[in-house]
C-alpha cells in the first residue's frame, strides 16, 4: 500500500523554504555602508538590514556591496562592531551552511569534542540543507565532515553521527508495508528482546526518509500501545545516544517544536547559554515563523519575550529583529 504524498510530514523535513531577493541590494549596500562609515556606528541601521533579509538576500546585499566597495562586508562588519553583537550579524551573513560548517568545525576542532552540539546540527537539518553544509565544511576545511567525525568520535555514537553524514533515502511516496516492517523491526531490536540492537535501531533512525520514519512511529505506536516510540528510546537506551535518539523522535514528529526546546535550554534557568542561542536563531532564521508557533504551544510565553527577558543591548536587537520584532 502505497500513499501517494509526504502525510503530514511538516515542510521543513523534506524541502527548503523559497528564497526570493525582494529587497534592494544596492540600496542596502549603500545604507550598510553609510552605517560604518566615519566615527562611529549606526547599529540599530545594521540591524535593520542585517538581520530583516533573508538568505538570498543577505548574498545579493554581500555581492553588491563588494562592487560598489571593493571590500568584503563581512569583514568591514567585523571590524565596526564587537561581543555578540558581532557573532550575530556575522553569522547572518556567511549564511546558514556556512555558519553550520563551521560551528560543526568548532565542536569537533576544539579541546575535547562537543557532541551535542554536532547532534544538534545533525538531527535537525533535513537532506538538502546537510548536503549543503557538507559541501561548504569540504570547502573550507579541506577535509569531508564524514573523515573528521570518524576520527573524533567513537562506538554507536560514531555509527550514528557517520550514517547521518552519509544521508537518508530521498523523500518520497511512503510505502505502508515497509513502514510496518520497520516498525516491527524496531521493536524486536528494543522492546521486544532482551538487550538491545543498536546497529538495527541506528540503521532505521538514520537511513530512513523523514517521510518513512514519521509513519513508522505512527504505526509503531499503534501496535505496542503500551509505549510512544519517544519511551521506547528512553527505556531502551542510554546517555548521549538515549539523548540524541530521543531527539531524532521529536524532529521527525515536530521539527519547530525541536528547535523550540533547543532554545528554552540556551534561555531556562540562571545565566544564557548564548552561543547556543545564537547557534539556533542565526541557522534556522529562515524556518522561525515555525518555530515561534512551536515555542508558544509548548511553553506558553512568546519566543520574543523569552529572548528579550534573557538578553540585552545591540545583541538584543539583533535577535528580536531575527525573530521579527
Amino acid at each position: 500500500d502505497v500513499d501517494q504524498g509526504l502525510l503530514d510530514l511538516p515542510p521543513m523535513l523534506h524541502y527548503p523554504p523559497a528564497l526570493a531577493v525582494r529587497s534592494d541590494p544596492r540600496r542596502d549596500a549603500e545604507d550598510v555602508h553609510k552605517a560604518m562609515k566615519g566615527a562611529g556606528t549606526n547599529e540599530k541601521a545594521l540591524i535593520n538590514i542585517i538581520c530583516r533579509r533573508n538568505p538570498a538576500e543577505i548574498q545579493a546585499l554581500r555581492g553588491s556591496y563588494a562592487d560598489q566597495f571593493k571590500e568584503i562586508l563581512d569583514k568591514a562588519v567585523e571590524s565596526e562592531t564587537s561581543g555578540r553583537f558581532r557573532e550575530v550579524l556575522l553569522g547572518v551573513l556567511r549564511g546558514p551552511n556556512n555558519f553550520y560548517a563551521e560551528a560543526l568545525h568548532r565542536a569537533i576542532a576544539g579541546a575535547g569534542t562537543d557532541e551535542h552540539t554536532i547532534f544538534e546540527i545533525l538531527v535537525g537539518t533535513n537532506r538538502q540543507q546537510l548536503d549543503a553544509i557538507k559541501f561548504e565544511y569540504e570547502q573550507t576545511y579541506k577535509k569531508p565532515l564524514r573523515a573528521d567525525l570518524e576520527g573524533d568520535l567513537s562506538g554507536d555514537v560514531r555509527k550514528l553521527a557517520v550514517a547521518l553524514v552519509d544521508g537518508r533515502e530521498p523523500e518520497g511516496p511512503v510505502n505502508r508495508e515497509a513502514a510496518q516492517a520497520d516498525a516491527e523491526r524496531l521493536y524486536k531490536a528494543g522492546e521486544g528482546r532482551l538487550g538491545t540492537d543498536e546497529a538495527a535501531v541506528i540503521e532505521v533512525f538514520s537511513r530512513r526518509s523523514y517521510s518513512h520514519l514519521h509513519e513508522t512511529f505512527r504505526v509503531y505506536e499503534s501496535l505496542h500501545k503500551h509505549h510512544t516510540m519517544q519511551q521506547a528510546v528512553e527505556s531502551e537506551f542510554s546517555g548521549l545516544l538515549q539523548g540524541v535518539l530521543s531527539k531524532m523522535v521529536t524532529y521527525v514528529n515536530s521539527p519547530g517544536e525541536y528547535w523550540a526546546d533547543r532554545i528554552n535550554s540556551a534561555v531556562k534557568g540562571a545565566g544564557t547559554n548564548d552561543t547556543k542561542l545564537i547557534r539556533v536563531l542565526v541557522g534556522q532564521y529562515q524556518n522561525l515563523g515555525v518555530i515561534k508557533d512551536a515555542y508558544l504551544a509548548k511553553y506558553k510565553k512568546p519566543l520574543l519575550d523569552a529572548v528579550r527577558d534573557d538578553v540585552s543591548g545591540d545583541y538584543q536587537e539583533a535577535l528580536l529583529a531575527l525573530i521579527g520584532a
